[in-house]
């Protein structure tokens, strides 16, 4: 068994999951392979319908088609963050889906997918974690209060229970990362679950409401981690039957923690964040309305794109652009959350909607 007969990085489903696809496939590299690309079908397919919700079928291909390209092929093997991954984005969709439909079965289904990663590798719970998010959210924009029903205290209570869920999931996510602590993790790892727990409540201090979304949200979190707690009750049964679960206990929480805090790989000088202005440019020129201004920002941007695939073949150059990539999460996190300010009365609608709900799954 895993974490008891032999060491294992990770939480353990993935060496059973491998196990089973020997026993069937046979013993094997290509089995391991295979197993994941069925996994991997209902990726790209969770990928396609979560992009319609915010742009047209075309565009949708673009954007599932360019996260396949970025994800999956360039290193086709089962690794566990490749489960959470897929995982997380099927779970994205269950949400979405909830949200146009207030089926609770969704709900149950996007915890599921949360405690089938947690049983994966542990990381599963910032799914879990970003999803709680997404519903405080969802939960304070579709507020419908009619007349005489609205009450301050109830604007009060709800207001510190969001700003206490925001606090929270910053001080964990600080807690974390605190003996790497630096200008940089804070940008990168902080910054961004603070900006979202700031617009959260803020949205909430400004918001009408009644008594009636406060049992709504608890109704929902059960829903949401009573589907996670179900596979994750069962893995952990499994060990207790064999007498394992203080080896899984420590193999899961103690010794990663050992890791985390005991090695490091620095995240690039604070300066290269100058190196997102052109995915910035072209961020800001979706959100423009102007004419003249989109186009402005979109040629900056896209110049700056077309000079970086001219020169792609320069290690520097590639070098700079997987760096931009990886530091603009915060900037688009700020950008939404600006954008998000400026109509806080109104209900969301189903891209503001899944612009939070994956800015929340970035940001964790």
């Amino acid at each position: 068994m895993p974490h008891r007969d032999f060491d294992d990085v990770y939480s353990g489903a993935l060496a059973y999951w491998n196990a089973a696809a020997f026993a069937l496939l046979g013993i094997k590299i290509a089995t391991l392979r295979s197993a994941l690309l069925v996994v991997s079908v209902p990726y790209v397919a969770a990928l396609y319908w979560i992009a319609r919700r915010m742009a047209s079928p075309m565009m949708a291909c673009v954007v599932a088609a360019t996260c396949v390209v970025w994800s999956l092929p360039n290193y086709f093997a089962p690794l566990p963050s490749w489960f959470n991954l897929i995982l997380a984005v099927m779970g994205s969709a269950a949400l979405l889906r909830y949200s146009e439909t207030l089926h609770l079965r969704w709900l149950a289904l996007a915890g599921l997918c949360g405690g089938i990663s947690v049983c994966f590798k542990i990381v599963g719970l910032y799914y879990l974690a970003a999803a709680a998010l997404w519903l405080c959210y969802f939960t304070v924009s579709e507020a419908k209060v009619t007349d005489g029903t609205e009450s301050k205290g109830a604007r009060t209570v709800m207001t510190f229970v969001m700003g206490g869920v925001a606090i929270l999931l910053t001080t964990m996510v600080a807690l974390l990362v605190r003996r790497h602590w630096s200008v940089m993790v804070w940008l990168q790892f902080v910054a961004p679950t603070a900006m979202l727990g700031g617009l959260l409540t803020w949205r909430q201090s400004r918001q009408p409401t009644d008594w009636s979304p406060l049992s709504g949200l608890i109704r929902n979190q059960v829903v949401l981690f009573g589907g996670a707690a179900a596979p994750i009750a069962l893995f952990v049964a499994f060990f207790a039957y064999h007498g394992a679960v203080g080896e899984l206990f420590r193999g899961v929480f103690i010794t990663p923690q050992l890791r985390i805090d005991r090695v490091d790989f620095p995240l690039p000088r604070w300066e290269l964040m100058s190196l997102t202005l052109p995915l910035l440019a072209l961020l800001i020129a979706a959100l423009t309305r102007s004419p003249r201004w989109r186009w402005l920002w979109m040629g900056f941007g896209g110049c700056c794109l077309l000079a970086s695939l001219a020169t792609g073949a320069n290690d520097l150059v590639r070098l700079n652009v997987i760096t931009a990539v990886r530091l603009f999460p915060p900037v688009a996190i700020g950008v939404l959350c600006w954008t998000l300010t400026r109509t806080p009365r109104q209900r969301a609608n189903t891209a503001q909607r899944t612009a939070y709900l994956l800015a929340s799954m970035l940001s964790l």
